[in-house]
């Protein structure tokens, strides 16, 4: 809790993990829906962390200029015609694929199971569709997300996951 507040000790990871304990109590209370939206934000948010952590970049606006040289006109090619380039979840670990980064490895690596799972929740009524998610498809993008988390823990310092907060029934039986 003290490091949600910062005054604990802090990676930078801690609001990613708040994220995937609450999509916990979401699913245990059957809102599968909202608990797969949180998963999804936790795996979207544990990028832009990682980018913003560890190179200074913003994905909502990328500043081309920060980039290694090899990297700037690629990406430079993608802004909008404003100048401004957002980076969504897939692009975001894209980069840090195309920087070498240990969290765009570890994407890599689960990328296949974790786009099927990520597909499912697209079509779901809280982002692009009207089908409702349930309990298989929160599993699945859970399991998922446990996955990339894992192979990326060795490589960048992610600091220590919080405990679940005891439910009511554990609390006064």
């Amino acid at each position: 809790m003290l490091a949600l507040t910062g005054r604990g000790k802090v990676s930078g990871y801690e609001p990613v993990f708040d994220l995937l304990r609450n999509a916990e109590r979401r699913a245990e209370c059957s809102h599968y829906d909202d608990a797969v939206a949180r998963l999804y934000r936790a795996t979207e948010l544990l990028a832009q962390t990682r980018l913003r952590l560890q190179y200074g970049l913003n994905t909502s606006d990328l500043a081309t200029a920060k980039l290694p040289e090899p990297l700037r006109e690629p990406y430079a090619a993608r802004c909008d015609p404003d100048g401004t380039l957002r980076l969504g979840l897939q692009a975001a670990y894209g980069l840090l694929s195309d920087l070498g980064d240990p969290l765009g490895t570890a994407f890599i690596s689960v990328s296949g199971p974790l786009n099927n799972a990520l597909v499912r929740r697209n079509h779901s009524i809280l982002a692009h569709g009207s089908a409702p998610v349930g309990q298989t498809e929160y599993h699945a993008l859970h399991t998922q997300l446990r996955a990339l988390i894992d192979a990326a823990r060795s490589t960048i310092k992610l600091g220590r996951e919080p405990a679940q907060f005891p439910t009511l029934t554990e609390i006064a039986p």
